[in-house]
């Protein structure tokens, strides 16, 4: 019986003295994993406003290449939006 409890106080120990560094291995990975969705996210907020930005100097030259008519292009922008609207709806901010 003795050989048996010492066994079990041993095991107790071991599984005491292991268990902050698993715990703390858990941690680390949840904030690695935490803080990439947080870089995705960021960078998936930041590139409609950056698209947008880099389109807009851009209308008259797309007017003058594809022969449209002036004031053509915008109608780009405002489908863009409208679509951005829409998807708003469905999947939400």
């Amino acid at each position: 019986m003795s050989a048996l409890l010492s066994q079990v106080e041993e095991q107790v120990e071991t599984a005491m003295s292991n268990a902050p560094h698993s715990q703390a291995k858990e941690k680390s990975s949840e904030l690695s994993l935490l803080s990439g969705w947080l870089l995705l996210l960021g960078a998936l907020t930041g590139l409609a406003p950056l698209s947008i930005d880099m389109y807009l100097p851009g209308f008259p030259a797309i007017e003058r290449s594809l022969l449209g008519k002036p004031g053509s292009a915008e109608l780009t922008l405002a489908s863009y939006f409208i679509g951005m609207a829409l998807g708003q709806l469905f999947y939400g901010p």
